[in-house]
């Protein structure tokens, strides 16, 4: 299929490319165990928040990837960032059976740019048509989540 990949310069043509739907398989997750994860990453996540805003306040500087604290306090306040960010649990998207799956690529979260750089109208039709099928067989997690 012609497809033009989003970071191209303007100047560049489009190439053939494959179009995939890729997903990753997870461990089960229950739709109960999954808003348990859910609120749970709310929860990490509003923690998180506030202690940048502290850092932020306090002037902390930064380093190439962490704050870097310079009291017992700023220190301990930056390494709880830290392991707050990889506490967060990373959530399947989907499940079917006794199976969870997670989007890699194809994902729907990139329906605009697939159908911007999808040249072809019979092919990205076809490829459309062939991501509802699969979409069909599938349980978004989503509908577990609270909204």
């Amino acid at each position: 299929m012609d497809f033009i990949a989003p970071n191209l310069s303007g100047d560049e043509k489009p190439e053939r490319k494959q179009y995939a739907i890729s997903f990753r398989v997870r461990p089960v997750v229950s739709p109960d165990e999954y808003r348990r994860l859910f609120w749970e990453n709310v929860r990490i996540k509003d923690e998180r928040e506030d202690l940048y805003h502290w850092l932020e306040k306090k002037g902390v500087p930064r380093g190439k990837d962490r704050f870097l604290g310079k009291t017992d306090e700023e220190k301990a306040a930056a390494d709880r960032y830290e392991a707050l960010g990889s506490s967060m649990h990373s959530l399947p998207d989907y499940y079917f059976g006794n199976i969870s799956l997670k989007w890699i690529i194809g994902s729907p979260a990139l329906d605009g740019l697939f159908g911007d750089y999808v040249v072809d109208d019979r092919i990205r039709e076809e490829c459309l048509q062939s991501r509802k099928k699969i979409m069909e067989l599938l349980s978004p997690y989503e509908d577990a989540a609270p909204r």
